[in-house]
């Protein structure tokens, strides 16, 4: 998979929540919506908050950054709302 056809799956994944239209920065490499419905982007993959359940995060809080992208209503099962950017 290439980095348009990933975007392409985020973009349309971010619209089916009921989310606004949101940009995706080129420094994404990851995007993961919490169980309130927030959209984050990350540099790299996020995993689940250990101390706090239903929430992504990066675990080396010293390596990048993330940011909101944008709020819709989550899945289910919201661990399964995690997309990879190429």
């Amino acid at each position: 998979m290439n980095r348009e056809t990933s975007l392409v799956i985020a973009y349309a994944a971010i619209a089916l929540s009921g989310a606004k239209y949101t940009q995706i920065p080129d420094t994404a490499r990851w995007i993961a919506q919490d169980r309130d419905g927030l959209w984050w982007w990350y540099p790299q993959e996020p995993a689940l908050r250990p101390n706090i359940w239903g929430y992504w995060t990066l675990l080396d809080n010293n390596v990048g950054t993330n940011a909101p992208l944008s709020i819709g209503t989550p899945p289910a099962d919201f661990t399964q709302a995690i997309y990879k950017i190429y």
